[in-house]
């Protein structure tokens, strides 16, 4: 295990301490830096020390108190850690032992939220040593990542000079991931709709009117039979039992048609959502054209967007569009955006009879083309309404 190598960071008002924080890490084997609080901008080799420091360091130690965090000091403070943290290095708040109570109150939330070392108690050290390891042993004692430079100024003269100037941290360069094949994602199947109460309401209608329709061709029969005996004719009973297969043949259909349609739809939202999330993190980015759900009634499909691959995309209830939508109060097929490659426009089509389609609160007529442009509504029935965006 490679042992750590540390940058420590501190204010001016806290070099005091920080100096003989640094001297105890390095009698500990650490590794790390420090540059001095005096150090001046137009120092190039100190420049050129401390960004290789920076580049090189694994941990930032930041030295913390009431007056880094809240005092004259605290924009340059943190335009040293803040940086560090975008690189995805740890940053480690070190709390000075004269720092106030409550560091929730008057620490930066981003640095509130990362790992602490309170130098206030008397396990500030192992606190410490549990985020970035134990010690390297004597014989493997740490050096400094680079030579540092210490001030023999006194803390009054050291408080008084200006902040140092903090130097841009360049990310550690990554070596770019190996592209590799895309496994092809199982659509799973949606589950069977269940039956709602009206369709229950009217599924116990119809058992009810084919039992009475069984009753009354019974009735009819035996009227129709051999009057001296009462009996029913072997034909009645014949017809009446072929009329009875039939209408609950023809009513199961009706129904069994009517489910299988439903879970088609269904099944083709579902496998449409998902090859247009699989394209989408395939590409990492939000399509450039695209139609986007506003509002609708069906609260599945509002936020949902659908990215134009090809040259037209079109827009319904039905099973055979490429934005199937679950509102019923639209047509199966109820408008039409495509490309024109003459003009490089997108153009808006109504496909829909009862002119339904609405563009800038105007009813378009069935076949009626119109111009759109990035960021048009287009209003479809009572409740729909998509954002077109290119």
């Amino acid at each position: 295990m490679t042992s750590p190598k540390l940058f420590l960071l501190y204010a001016p008002i806290d070099a005091e301490w920080a100096q003989g924080f640094y001297q105890q890490l390095r009698e500990a084997g650490y590794t790390l830096y420090m540059e001095p609080p005096e150090s001046d901008p137009e120092d190039a080799i100190l420049q050129r020390k401390t960004t290789a420091a920076l580049q090189k360091a694994t941990h930032l130690l930041a030295v913390v108190s009431k007056e880094s965090a809240l005092g004259e000091s605290a924009a340059a403070f943190e335009a040293w850690w803040r940086p560090f943290l975008r690189t995805g290095r740890p940053v480690i708040a070190c709390i000075a032992p004269d720092a106030p109570p409550g560091a929730e109150h008057w620490m930066p939330f981003d640095l509130l939220r990362q790992r602490r070392a309170d130098f206030r108690e008397p396990d500030g050290m192992a606190q410490l040593q549990k985020w970035i390891g134990p010690a390297p042993s004597a014989a493997n004692e740490g050096q400094p990542i680079s030579e540092p430079m210490f001030s023999r100024a006194d803390a009054a003269s050291r408080a008084a000079r200006p902040e140092p100037t903090p130097r841009p941290i360049a990310a550690p360069p990554r070596r770019p991931p190996t592209p590799s094949k895309p496994k092809p994602a199982e659509e799973p199947l949606p589950p069977r709709p269940k039956p709602t109460f009206l369709r229950m309401i009217l599924n116990t209608i119809g058992v009810l009117i084919g039992l009475m329709l069984v009753v009354l061709l019974l009735f009819a029969a035996s009227e129709s039979g051999d009057s001296t005996t009462g009996g029913i004719s072997a034909e009645a009973w014949l017809v009446s039992l072929l009329i009875v297969v039939v209408a609950v043949a023809l009513i199961g259909r009706i129904v069994t048609q009517r489910q299988r349609r439903q879970w088609r739809l269904e099944q083709r939202r579902q496998m449409a959502q998902t090859r247009a999330k699989i394209e989408a993190e395939e590409a990492a980015q939000t399509p450039e054209v695209y139609l986007e759900v506003i509002q609708s009634k069906a609260k599945r499909d509002v936020g949902q967007i659908w990215p134009m691959d090809d040259f037209a995309l079109t827009v319904g209830r039905g099973v055979k569009v490429d934005v199937p939508l679950r509102d019923r109060a639209i047509a199966r097929r109820q408008c039409m955006v495509f490309l024109d490659d003459e003009t490089g426009r997108y153009y808006l089509e109504n496909l829909d009879v009862r002119e339904r389609t609405v563009f800038y609160d105007k009813p378009l007529l069935q076949g009626e083309v119109v111009p759109i442009e990035n960021g048009d509504m287009i209003r479809l029935g009572k409740s729909v309404v998509l954002q077109f965006r290119a």
